[in-house]
């Protein structure tokens, strides 16, 4: 079974992280597929060349400052792969060797969603840090699903769609599952709010 997972790789921001993410995601056996804007596209390909890079119409440029994609763009993509299950991780998200995520997620039930936690660490090579139960980075569903979330304005690497994400879920009569586990390791990193973080709050 093909397990796809989708996110936007961002160019000259953290990139050893973000490799080591990839590399976590292959290794673990999942299909990784960024989702970008056309201004980066180039860019991603060039940095990541072994990951499928799919294109976008529009971005949320006009209201972050740089161009984040729509999730509802990304579920699109993922629907459009004809595959049964797909993923949404964020771009800096390490799933520790010898997971067997891939494995329970091809096991999801199809009325169910999978959000999964993350571990925080301070650099790569840490096994286990602290576990952020109130913030989502990974989720896993059956492409059954995606008719649940309509077009909105949340975007990937923007706040509060991780909430918003599995509490339409829940009003829609779906199970909702959370995987607590050290297997999604997230290094620690200054964050920058400005205006435009609270507007993905309206």
């Amino acid at each position: 079974m093909t397990l796809t997972l989708c996110t936007s790789l961002i160019p000259g921001s953290r990139l050893g992280v973000q490799k080591a993410a990839i590399y976590s995601w292959q290794r673990a056996g999942f299909e990784i597929r960024s989702i970008n804007s056309q201004k980066e596209a180039s860019q991603i390909t060039e940095i990541f060349p072994d990951i499928i890079c799919d294109t976008v119409l529009r971005d949320g440029s006009h209201i972050a400052g740089r161009p984040v994609i729509y999730i509802s763009d990304i579920l699109e993509n993922i629907r459009k792969t004809g595959n049964e299950i797909g993923g949404i991780t964020n771009s800096d998200i390490i799933i520790g060797s010898g997971s067997e995520i891939k494995r329970f997620v091809a096991n999801l039930p199809i009325d169910t969603l999978l959000i999964c936690p993350r571990n925080d660490v301070e650099h790569i090579g840490q096994l286990y840090g602290e576990i952020d139960y109130f913030g989502y980075d990974t989720f896993f569903f059956h492409n059954k699903l995606i008719g649940d979330w309509h077009d909105n304005r949340f975007a990937l690497g923007m706040p509060f769609w991780d909430h918003w994400f599995p509490i339409i879920s829940l009003l829609s009569g779906r199970r909702v599952l959370k995987l607590v586990s050290n297997n999604f390791r997230h290094v620690r990193h200054s964050t920058h709010r400005d205006s435009s973080f609270f507007m993905f709050n309206s």
